[in-house]
């Protein structure tokens, strides 16, 4: 399938929004204001790091900060790359120390903290970890109801990822991201090959946030 984000440009209005998503539901859902307004100024985050990567994370949406508009000239060659699926040195660019203290890396240094501490690398972990986020454009809150044509691609990456027998991990709303696939993600669940988090408000990567052994599968898949 091809990749939509390939042809993400800035628009007339200063908007990143794909066109095929454009023509759907962005036009209704530019009308959500509060918490649920959309962003649309700022890159989108439909997925981060390298498809190939062993652990998939699901989590719902990229959320906002007040930096996230200043800190955009800094991150903007990263973020580009990333949606072509191009090699880079930290592909979860988040994690690369040229990013250091900007709002993303923060959030996933805390997300990720016991796993970081763990491995002890953290460009094995960036080129092992790839996440994607049901809906790409950013909000302080997702509004649960929208679709979005984009999405057809994060379907494709993840049943992708279930024929090829990747580890998935559900950050956030268990129900909302099955419902992204389907009866894809079945018969991965019950082969042990899905785990979510027991807090969704936290979902922190570590060892008190899964069930029975999970953490411990996370490592594995690195350290493989």
């Amino acid at each position: 399938m091809d990749n939509p984000w390939v042809n993400l440009k800035i628009d007339k209005e200063g908007q990143y929004v794909l066109d095929i998503d454009r023509k759907e539901k962005i036009k209704e859902m530019k009308g959500l204001r509060g918490v649920y307004e959309l962003k649309l100024d700022l890159f989108p985050e439909p997925f981060t790091g390298s498809p190939e990567a062993p652990v998939y994370l699901l989590n719902l949406n990229p959320g906002f900060s007040e930096n996230d508009k200043s800190e955009m000239p800094m991150i903007k060659d990263f973020v580009f790359r990333n949606y072509k699926h191009q090699k880079m040195e930290y592909p979860f660019y988040n994690l690369d120390p040229k990013l250091k203290d900007t709002g993303g890396s923060n959030w996933w240094r805390q997300i990720m903290g016991q796993l970081l501490k763990k491995i002890k690398d953290d460009k094995l972990v960036s080129q092992k970890i790839f996440c994607i986020e049901y809906f790409p454009y950013h909000s302080k809150k997702y509004r649960v109801g929208f679709e979005l044509k984009s999405q057809k691609y994060s379907r494709f990456l993840i049943k992708k990822a279930i024929k090829d027998k990747k580890l998935i991990v559900i950050m956030r709303k268990e129900n909302e991201l099955i419902s992204l696939l389907g009866d894809a993600i079945k018969k991965h669940i019950d082969n042990g090959m899905v785990i979510s988090c027991k807090n969704i408000r936290r979902p922190w990567i570590s060892k008190g946030n899964f069930c029975d052994n999970g953490f411990d599968k996370i490592v594995e898949r690195i350290m493989k």
